[in-house]
């Protein structure tokens, strides 16, 4: 339920078309139902070598400047940024929650997954 009312909110877009990492389209694909090595004509080609996605955490990051933390993670390569939203129902603690998922996606725009 967190996850859709933040792809409401805006905070997680869907990325759009001018995305062009092999990770976003194998993910597009999957979510689609379609295989990630069929070609448009439904013929399967070689499927190529999968390549690790790099998630840093941002629970490992400097909670006192996010967004600096997260534009560097950025420039370092990352594919996506593993964002862990505790809210004190599930589990006792309290890290991340919509408000600063929020703030965060105005500072990067690589995909942000939160659960």
């Amino acid at each position: 339920a967190l996850m859709h009312t933040l792809h409401l909110q805006g905070v997680m877009p869907t990325p759009g078309p001018e995305d062009r990492d092999d990770a976003t389209k194998r993910r597009k694909l999957h979510h689609a139902g379609k295989s990630p090595t069929a070609t448009s004509a439904g013929t399967h080609t070689t499927p190529r070598a999968m390549r690790a996605l790099v998630a840093p955490s941002l629970l490992a990051a400097n909670q006192g400047s996010l967004a600096e933390e997260a534009q560097r993670m950025a420039r370092e390569g990352a594919d996506w940024l593993h964002v862990d939203i505790m809210d004190g129902h599930f589990v006792p603690n309290l890290t991340i929650g919509p408000s600063v998922v929020a703030d965060v996606r105005k500072a990067t725009d690589l995909f942000l997954d939160c659960h």
